[in-house]
């Protein structure tokens, strides 16, 4: 399955990194990403993955999956 957050990324659990159903973030090359990994913001700070999806994730629409997809790429840092 795949949720489109933006033009830019996506989340996925269809993808060779995801396990487990787990999804991963997939930037727009094809890199996945974990929900604890740092990337560089629209004003060149750092966020955390998992930050940046919750952010799009208010943005996007989305259905009772794509959601429930969101909350389980954020909750794997708990």
């Amino acid at each position: 399955m795949r949720v489109a957050l933006n033009e830019q990324w996506t989340l996925a659990t269809d993808h060779p990194a995801s396990s487990y159903g787990q999804p991963v973030l997939i930037n727009e090359d094809g890199e996945p990403v974990g929900p604890g990994d740092l990337l560089l913001d629209e004003g060149g700070g750092v966020v955390l993955a998992a930050d940046l999806v919750s952010r799009l994730a208010q943005h996007a629409d989305l259905d009772a999956d794509g959601r429930a997809m969101v909350a389980r790429f954020c909750d794997l840092l708990q």
